[in-house]
């Protein structure tokens, strides 16, 4: 910094600072000086050096701001007194205009700073481009970090799509070829086992990668596809197989059909099983399996009845007649089954055979039936009590109401108008065949039909009696009846309570096309209701069917 040195000895030089200050002071104190009558400006002293700085004017103060220009003093006239020495001062003047010029003060620049400040503002400066330059720094590094790791995750999402890509190219390829894998062989269809069960959890990648297999993939469509295919290769080869054994086994079935006579019943009955899961195969292998296993059946059939009959016959001929009856219930019954049979399916063959073998049995077993079955044989049978007997079932259908309890039963008929008649029954898991029966009933009101042997069906029942108290006269609503009903063989007797005023009746020729076994049962008509009161049987033959 510039300094100057004053006029007294000894002094410090004047800072420029101190300089500033002095002509400050010099310029307040020119203004308010004043003017002389001559119109010549005073004097000005020379400024006096301070030793220490002044102390800076207060606001109030007249002097102008820093940044303001300093005013010219005006000059001061001279007084009266002072006219002499005028010239003298004139003469003066210019010698002390001098200094009073050379120490005015300079028009301060607003912006202008001092050396420290500048110093400190340079500090700063260049303190502040270092952390400038650190925030680019961290800046770029940031910058280039982003984009690495922005490029990274582009990257990254390139190979998943392209990962995805290809695996989903992969799975639907092996979709298409396992779906188009052919079924028409055992070793085509393992074929198409061994290629599921290879990529069923896991398939291998073009690019050496592995992913999720068929059975735990996301793509739809696919693992339905290929399970419906494997299931399919599966069924066929479980089919075949079946199919395979069938026809491999029907030669050595045939073999033992013929040789049927000679086998023992529980042989008999194996056999007839394994007809019957061959027939319900025989139409998915083939026309020709199919008709020898029909061929197996009929000879098959006709062995097992042939032989119930031949030893129904053996046995009779010993003179046991219980046994006898027995032994041509069984034979009668299959003989039975043949004929009906052989009518549904219209097989004259089969009906020229089976017919007259069963007209002969039912004629030789009853003979057998009323040899046996004397007054005094019916009357040591016990009765049972149908409707105490709880072992013994009722079935109905199409009734608007039914109840079997208390001892009695009541059935109600469906509405009127309603088309269609109500049917109840009991008896039928016993398979009565040969017995004495009597019912207690009372007709309420509308037509009730009676049955007695009764099968399947009511057509084939060898009897049935109509009891219509609105139509007839014999019949009362409300009144009690008691019909006693007695079948031996191909004959029956009726008997009846006295108000029905009927006579007993014998037939002893029932039809050999009529039901020789069955229940006993009503149809009830629209709107009809009836009740029994008692109901008890004797049987004397009976047995489920086998």
């Amino acid at each position: 910094m510039a300094t100057e040195k004053t006029d007294q000895p000894g002094d410090r030089p004047m800072s420029m600072k101190e300089r500033l200050l002095a002509q400050r002071r010099a310029a307040a104190a020119g203004q308010g000086g004043a003017e002389s009558d001559g119109g010549e400006r005073a004097p000005v002293a020379p400024p006096v050096p301070a030793a220490k700085p002044a102390p800076r004017p207060p606001a109030s103060s007249a002097a102008p701001r820093a940044s303001a220009p300093t005013p010219r003093p005006t000059p001061a006239r001279p007084a009266p007194s002072e006219a002499r020495p005028a010239a003298a001062a004139r003469a003066a003047a210019p010698a002390a205009k001098a200094p009073a010029e050379s120490v005015r003060a300079p028009r301060r620049d607003p912006k202008a700073v001092s050396a420290d400040v500048q110093r400190e503002i340079e500090m700063l400066r260049k303190r502040q481009d270092k952390w400038i330059i650190y925030g680019w720094i961290v800046a770029g590094v940031l910058i280039l970090g982003a984009g690495g790791f922005w490029l990274y995750v582009q990257g990254r999402k390139t190979r998943e799509a392209e990962a995805r890509e290809l695996y989903i190219t992969t799975i639907t390829r092996l979709r298409d070829e396992i779906t188009s894998m052919p079924v028409n062989s055992i070793d085509s269809a393992n074929r198409i086992l061994a290629r599921a069960e290879e990529t069923k959890t896991t398939i291998q990648l073009p690019n050496g990668t592995s992913g999720p297999g068929w059975r735990a993939t996301w793509v739809a469509d696919i693992d339905s596809r290929i399970a419906g295919k494997v299931g399919a290769a599966t069924s066929y080869i479980r089919s075949e197989t079946e199919r395979n054994e069938l026809i491999g086994g029907m030669a050595a079935l045939e073999a033992a059909v013929r040789d049927a006579s000679s086998k023992k019943p529980e042989e008999l009955a194996q056999l007839k099983r394994r007809i019957g899961e061959y027939e319900s195969r025989a139409q998915t292998i083939g026309a020709d399996f199919e008709t020898r296993v029909a061929r197996a059946k009929i000879d098959l059939n006709r062995a097992v009845a042939r032989r119930l009959f031949d030893e129904a016959k053996a046995v009779a001929a010993k003179g046991e007649a219980r046994a006898a009856l027995a032994a041509y219930a069984k034979a009668e019954d299959e003989l039975r089954a043949l004929m009906d049979e052989a009518y549904s399916k219209r097989n004259q063959d089969a009906i020229s055979w089976v017919e007259p073998l069963y007209q002969q049995c039912i004629e030789e077993s009853d003979k057998i039936a009323v040899a046996a079955f004397t007054p005094e044989q019916i009357e040591k049978t016990p009765w049972v009590d149908v409707l105490a007997n709880p072992e013994i079932k009722w079935a109905n259908d199409g009734l608007k109401g039914f109840r079997a309890e208390g001892g009695q039963v009541q059935a109600i008929g469906s509405d009127p108008g309603s088309k269609r008649e109500g049917v109840f029954s009991v008896g039928d898991l016993e398979y009565w065949r040969d017995f004495v029966l009597e019912v207690e009933f009372i007709p309420v009101r509308g037509t009730t039909k009676l049955y007695w042997r009764l099968g399947k069906v009511t057509q084939s029942a060898p009897d049935e009696m109509i009891v219509d108290p609105g139509n007839s006269e014999e019949w009362k609503a409300g009144q009690r009846y008691t019909i006693t009903a007695t079948y031996i063989g191909s004959t029956r007797t009726f008997s009846f309570s006295p108000n029905l005023e009927r006579e007993d009746w014998v037939e002893p020729a029932i039809s050999w096309r009529r039901q020789r076994v069955g229940a006993f049962g009503a149809v009830l008509a629209e709107g009809a209701e009836f009740r029994i009161t008692k109901l008890r049987i004797k049987v004397l033959r009976g047995g489920r069917p086998r």
